[in-house]
């Protein structure tokens, strides 16, 4: 429903005769993580070859986002949360991750929610879902992923996925929530 716009019209068909309740939801990533308004405090390159900073030239909301170069010399090169920055997570329990992105066109992402041992060792992840950036900010996510056991802390991976390829993007408005 658009702002200021009332969700139901008097004397439109059915009024008054249903109740909507909308879905509460809590972010699980930081405000600085799911925002990028003050650094990039929170995130690590997934290969260790990426380079990522705060830039504020591009952003879908507030004034920043995640600048992140790839230098495709390999499969899945993007980010990840940094070990401290992982929020907890209940095996058997829904997590769904969404993120805004823009790049360049026809560059291809893809996004996964990955599940951590209470050690840091990975323990499992989500079918990765993919897009083709067009320039324009585009909304990632993948929805519903349940955690097995051993799960203590999820993270979202936001990668190039099996595509090799030298790419710039921006990362913004990121959320990770249990459903």
């Amino acid at each position: 429903v658009a702002v200021n716009k009332p969700r139901f019209e008097q004397g439109a068909p059915g009024f008054g005769k249903a109740v909507m309740v909308e879905e509460g939801t809590t972010n699980l990533l930081a405000e600085n993580v799911s925002s990028v308004e003050t650094d990039t405090a929170g995130f690590a390159t997934y290969r260790g070859t990426e380079t990522i900073s705060r830039d504020v030239t591009q952003f879908c909301h507030g004034v920043a986002s995640l600048k992140v170069v790839t230098p495709g010399t390999q499969q899945y090169e993007g980010i990840i949360l940094a070990a401290g920055a992982r929020p907890a997570a209940s095996p058997g329990l829904p997590y769904s991750c969404q993120v805004r992105v823009k790049g360049t066109p026809g560059t291809v992402l893809n996004i996964a929610i990955r599940a951590m041992s209470s050690v840091g060792g990975w323990v499992g992840t989500s079918p990765r879902i993919n897009i083709t950036l067009d320039g324009t900010w585009q909304l990632l996510k993948v929805e519903n992923y349940i955690p097995p056991e051993n799960t203590a802390y999820i993270d979202f991976q936001l990668t190039t996925g099996t595509t090799v390829q030298a790419t710039t993007f921006y990362y913004d408005c990121g959320q990770l929530e249990q459903k």
